[in-house]
């Protein structure tokens, strides 16, 4: 049996034209959405910030500050929050290994070093389990100074219940905000 090459080559020629012009759709497509996908991105940031720490009508943040290097706790930046010129509070964005991978979010905390907010905007916990970290169970922190624990029975002051069958995803939220606040007290004068 004969096979002539230019037989074999026409599905390879098929497959490639194919190939190039789905990474070609891909690359515009990816040009295209870019921007939006950063905007998106910015407007989580500002809605989780608005969503950490309550200002006064006179209140607003001033710059997102980076920490470089991130600290080994996590802590990536923050942003001061000023209301009729005096400091009300910060917003600190942390990121910690969870259970299904990073965990971004931010950490509110006020002139008093209480919680004030925390925000989970970036997550691949599982849905119904991990996930349920980005709900109101992080109402728990509010108010409170820690440093924090998770409570094995009964909680006490500065113990928070974890999240049912997600106790990776609970310890990671646990360090994170316990890096902040340290962060806040030993970096950014809180509590002076």
């Amino acid at each position: 049996m004969n096979v002539d090459i230019r037989d074999m080559m026409k599905p390879v020629a098929a497959l490639l034209a194919v190939s190039l012009t789905a990474a070609a759709l891909l690359g515009v497509i990816n040009y295209i959405t870019k921007p939006a996908i950063a905007a998106n991105a910015e407007a989580a940031k500002a809605a989780a910030l608005e969503q950490v720490l309550e200002l006064p009508p006179d209140g607003a943040f001033g710059e997102v500050i980076f920490v470089d290097p991130p600290t080994d706790e996590g802590v990536i930046s923050f942003a001061e929050a000023r209301a009729s010129g005096e400091i009300v509070g910060y917003a600190l964005t942390v990121v910690k290994r969870a259970y299904a991978g990073e965990m971004t979010f931010m950490v509110g905390i006020n002139s008093g070093g209480e919680i004030a907010g925390i925000s989970i905007f970036k997550h691949d916990e599982t849905p119904g389990l991990g996930s349920n970290a980005a709900g109101s169970w992080n109402e728990q922190f509010i108010g409170q100074t820690g440093p924090f624990s998770l409570a094995r029975f009964t909680p006490r002051d500065n113990e928070i219940v974890p999240i049912a069958a997600a106790t990776i995803t609970s310890e990671a939220v646990v360090d994170g905000v316990n890096a902040a606040l340290e962060f806040y007290h030993d970096k950014l004068g809180g509590g002076e």
